[in-house]
């Protein structure tokens, strides 16, 4: 029984001795691990103490000169919430970097031999602890910086001294071109154009076909006998007002400009075209009442030439004169028949459309038929023009 006490007495020294002989060896021939975040932290700490660095003072120019200071800057366009055409302004989310150099936060010398790969540069998340450039936006209606989770932004100072600044913004803008200005003794800016396209299908869908269409049945009036006048005059007016409407709600989600746009010449020509047909019906009422009075006095006419220049078949006596024509006889109390009207003349040749247009009794129906192709025809032209114009009509930026 003390036998086997003193065994694991024995045994229980010995682990002892080998644990405590271990972690010594451990010790003596591990590699110490670098804690570089502290290293980081003592560097800070050094370059940005109260009497070394100061926030306010602005750093000097090109190799230590007063000059000022350059401050290089890049935009990166995030997206685009909102595009406004009435209020001409547009929202878009941007990543905004600076970046400038500053010699008093130079580090490269304190750093020791095998860090640089490790420390490339040094990050802070407050903006208040160094120089910021006086950076602002032109024509910025509403501005806002992100901050959720925490700020949108992170400083980083580079072992040579360059300090880049990165932060992301909202902007609401006023205009489509903008400027960035950064002054710094000598105003400079930084000039950003945006070229925004308009999808054409969209307006073809909702403006360009509506109005076509309302153009077109204004035209339908041409084939309506132009006695019924209830129906052309509502036709007219009704295809006007419509296309009063669509023109002013066009022109409600336009911007309003100083200059004439494509689709103020289309809803131009539309609303023409629309009047044209209405004062067209009141061009043909006006010739169907001259018709009217017209064939009024031709019947009239017509029934005193009867009265006074009437043949009586019993006071008409056979001539002996056989050098007189048998045909032309004279009768007694009328006047000698013209052998114009008897003798067939000479026969004019006229062309098909004149033919065409003689089918026609009166004027009124003449102004409808021509109607029907002077105003399609018309409107055809003019489509043409105007597409083939705007289609290929440079959209480059203007100098």
């Amino acid at each position: 029984m003390l036998y086997q006490q003193c065994l694991i007495l024995l045994f229980i020294a010995q682990s002892i001795i080998y644990s405590n002989g271990s972690n010594f060896f451990n010790r003596r021939y591990r590699k110490e691990e670098v804690n570089y975040r502290q290293i980081e932290k003592n560097i800070l700490d050094e370059i940005m103490g109260p009497k070394i660095y100061d926030a306010r003072i602005r750093p000097a120019g090109v190799n230590g000169t007063d000059e000022a200071t350059f401050v290089y800057v890049n935009i990166f366009f995030r997206s685009f919430s909102k595009i406004d055409d009435v209020k001409m302004e547009y929202s878009f989310q941007i990543t905004l970097r600076q970046q400038w150099n500053d010699v008093r936060l130079k580090f490269k010398d304190k750093l020791q031999k095998g860090h640089e790969d490790k420390i490339r540069y040094l990050t802070m998340t407050d903006e208040g602890k160094v120089w910021m450039p006086d950076t602002f936006f032109r024509n910025e209606k509403i501005g806002a910086f992100h901050s959720i989770l925490t700020p949108n932004l992170y400083i980083r100072v580079f072992p040579n001294g360059d300090v880049l600044y990165s932060i992301r913004i909202m902007l609401l803008k006023g205009k489509i071109i903008q400027y960035l200005d950064s002054p710094n003794y000598k105003t400079s800016f930084v000039q950003v154009d945006l070229t925004f396209a308009r999808e054409l299908s969209f307006y073809i869908v909702t403006i360009y076909i509506p109005c076509f269409m309302i153009v077109v049945v204004s035209w339908f009036s041409f084939w309506l006998d132009y006695k019924a006048v209830p129906a052309r005059v509502a036709l007219g007016v009704t295809t006007l007002l419509a296309m009063s409407t669509t023109m002013g709600s066009i022109q409600r989600s336009l911007p309003p400009v100083a200059y004439t746009k494509a689709i103020d010449v289309w809803t131009g020509f539309c609303v023409f075209f629309v009047f044209s047909a209405l004062l067209e019906y009141a061009l043909v009422n006006y010739a169907s009442r001259s018709d009217a009075q017209r064939a009024a006095k031709q019947k009239e006419r017509k029934e005193k030439e009867l009265e006074f220049s009437g043949f009586n078949a019993e006071r008409i006596e056979d001539s002996t004169n056989a050098s007189m024509d048998p045909l032309l006889r004279r009768i007694d109390g009328a006047h000698l028949i013209p052998a114009g009207s008897i003798l067939p003349g000479r026969v004019r040749r006229s062309n098909r459309f004149t033919e065409w247009m003689r089918n026609f009794q009166f004027q009124a129906k003449k102004i409808d038929v021509l109607s029907r192709i002077l105003f399609p025809s018309t409107f055809a032209l003019f489509n043409c023009l105007y597409w083939s114009y705007y289609l290929t009509r440079s959209h480059g930026k203007q100098s």
